[in-house]
């Protein structure tokens, strides 16, 4: 089981409501990207730190890399009037061709988002919270982030309502979505309470994908989709493979801490059992094998584990990237042939 299933910078103010983002809309749709097939992506970088930050976007921009995936910033509390529109325009004008894709979890709440409501109350013990597809507290210890019932009809019009998060984001120009938590429907939390709702959560999850794919599709037929891990979706239900353009997963060679600030050597650098590894990389191979590119992103801050993750990552066809786990900058630890 994947440990990190990424975690965006906790930004927090005290605002916004559901209605601040669904009501949000943009003077006019964007029009299809030109971005490279990410079968032509040779390199990648995460950032989730807050891209309103000074200089965040131009950093980003000026890193040479093929694909960006960072946080939208405009969901966050309290950034909810940032110009989404503005930083993708630019990140692609860096780069013509760049991949430019929006991180959003679809399978956690965070307490720092601004879908998030002041009269929102957090599970407790056994007791899921209001509303009630809040679930329990993140099983890795991720703070303010909550596994939710993502199978649950509230929680999927905040993604894929009519001005839903999805919509926004396409609307905004980015090139597609890269979706986190999608490896958390073999998670005890999930399965306990989609047992109870009668609902197979590998299902579901394929199902909730497919409907934010359409969203995607619909503003922009050369959109991408892109899960994070659930390596193991794929053989459960082979559905998976038609509704994601790629495959995204973290720790096959090395994890950190969760809430390990940058620059913590926490956040690095702790090999995965090897025969983990091996599994994974079986999995990996299936998406290779149905046209679906792979990208990895490991944990580590020493150079010789970031070094040993670029060549067994490459040497399999895969598109390595070796970050630290707080993903909140740009990692430096950059493949070789960008130093």
């Amino acid at each position: 089981m994947k440990r990190a299933f990424f975690t965006a910078s906790r930004g927090r103010s005290s605002t916004p409501l559901i209605e601040s983002l669904e009501s949000r809309t943009l003077a006019s749709a964007v029009p299809a990207s030109t971005a490279m097939p990410l079968s032509s992506v040779k390199d990648f970088s995460y950032v989730l730190g807050n891209m309103a930050a000074p200089g965040a976007v131009t950093a980003a921009a000026q890193s040479g890399y093929d694909m960006l995936v960072v946080d939208p910033t405009a969901t966050l509390k309290g950034n909810t009037n940032f110009d989404m529109s503005a930083m993708v325009s630019q990140l692609h004008a860096a780069d013509p061709g760049r991949v430019v894709l929006a991180y959003v979890s679809i399978g956690e709440a965070s307490d720092d988002r601004s879908y998030w409501q002041n009269n929102w109350k957090t599970p407790a013990g056994s007791h899921h919270g209001n509303p009630a597809f809040l679930l329990g507290a993140d099983p890795y210890g991720w703070q303010g982030s909550y596994p939710v019932a993502y199978w649950n009809a509230a929680w999927q019009k905040l993604f894929v309502g009519k001005n839903g998060i999805i919509a926004n984001l396409m609307k905004a120009g980015f090139d597609g979505v890269s979706l986190g938590w999608v490896g958390g429907y073999s998670n005890s939390v999930f399965a306990a309470a989609a047992h109870r709702a009668g609902v197979n959560p590998a299902r579901a999850m394929v199902q909730f994908i497919s409907r934010i794919r359409s969203v995607v599709k619909a503003n922009n037929p050369n959109g991408y989709v892109v899960g994070v891990n659930g390596e193991s979706l794929a053989t459960v239900d082979p559905a998976y493979l038609r509704v994601v353009d790629a495959g995204m997963f973290e720790d096959t060679w090395f994890y950190g801490t969760p809430n390990a600030p940058w620059g913590d050597p926490a956040g690095g650098d702790l090999p995965s059992d090897a025969s983990e590894t091996a599994s994974d990389i079986a999995s990996y191979k299936l998406f290779q094998s149905n046209g679906k590119p792979v990208f990895t992103i490991d944990y580590a801050l020493q150079a010789p584990d970031a070094e040993l993750v670029y060549a067994e990552s490459s040497e399999l066809g895969f598109v390595p990237l070796v970050t630290q786990l707080s993903v909140s900058q740009t990692t430096t630890t950059p493949p070789p042939w960008l130093t």
